[in-house]
């Protein structure tokens, strides 16, 4: 996977955990890699169990290196 394949789909996992989320309007979609992975690894502890779990699962294994 290219880099800026991973940036997008590093992109679609913070439009996913952020659309979940009540206080949307408070966040961002930082820039880099490095922001996006800390932001996403910051997010999952937070969130509840949805219907949305599926796809997020698909997205993040997806990934060459995984979010720690």
């Amino acid at each position: 996977m290219s880099a800026s394949e991973t940036r997008a789909q590093l992109r679609a996992i913070l439009r996913l955990l952020i659309s979940e989320r009540d206080d949307a309007q408070l966040l961002y979609i930082p820039h880099g890699e490095p922001g996006m992975r800390r932001m996403i690894a910051a997010l999952l502890p937070l969130r509840v169990p949805n219907e949305n779990d599926a796809e997020l699962a698909r997205l993040l294994a997806s990934l060459d290196t995984p979010i720690t």
